[in-house]
């Protein structure tokens, strides 16, 4: 009886033995799972942060393509408008631009600027100073001249000494009047006298006539 009471306590000793290494080896096991499920949990936060960051920077870049993209479109659009400037800008070195000058005899002068010239293409002026009618009943009309005064500062057109300069226009005898363009350099300055009548019989008219020039 003894004997059977020892054995069944050896194997009892035996169970616990092997009971309690079971249960070391689970919760060794269960420890082990737990680290690996904090690992993994670090991971997958990490992961996000990652993902939270991949995404933040597309973005960053999406904005920074599309400031660079409007900066590249407005840089073009600039530089159009700088061709098309220029392209006005040669245009008008090459052919000059044009102007037109009222002058009177109280404002008859015109000057080249410096580094300029000015070429005088026409002198536009009225056709008759008055319309009347003769005996016979025939119109008359009084004509008018435009006289070249002075040219840098040289008299020549001076009427009371009846003293007759270069006719730069004429409302009836156009074939009277010297050939176009004139060109005036740089600081060259002329002034006009504008007259009305017959030769001979000249008064100042105090009209206005119209000086078309270019100036390049």
């Amino acid at each position: 009886m003894r004997l059977k009471i020892k054995i069944g306590f050896v194997f009892l000793l035996a169970a616990a033995g092997t009971f309690a290494q079971a249960k070391k080896e689970l919760e060794d096991k269960i420890i082990q799972q737990q680290k690996t499920i904090d690992s993994l949990k670090a991971v997958i936060s990490n992961m996000e942060n990652i993902i939270e960051n991949r995404d933040r920077s597309i973005q960053i870049y999406v904005a920074d393509e599309e400031k660079y993209l409007k900066s590249i479109s407005d840089f073009n659009i600039a530089l159009d408008n700088c061709r098309t400037q220029n392209a006005g800008l040669r245009q008008r070195q090459s052919v000059g631009t044009a102007k037109l000058m009222a002058m009177t005899n109280d404002r008859a002068m015109l000057k080249a600027p410096e580094g300029k010239m000015l070429i005088i293409n026409q002198m536009i002026g009225d056709y008759t100073s008055s319309i009347s009618t003769d005996s016979l009943g025939n119109v008359v009309t009084e004509e008018i001249h435009v006289f070249m005064k002075t040219l840098n500062g040289k008299t020549l057109t001076d009427i009371s000494n009846k003293q007759f300069g270069p006719k730069l226009y004429s409302s009836i005898h156009p074939e009277q009047t010297i050939q176009f363009p004139i060109i005036l350099p740089a600081g060259t300055s002329l002034s006009i006298v504008v007259l009305k009548g017959e030769i001979g019989n000249l008064q100042i008219y105090d009209g206005m006539v119209t000086c078309s020039y270019t100036e390049k």
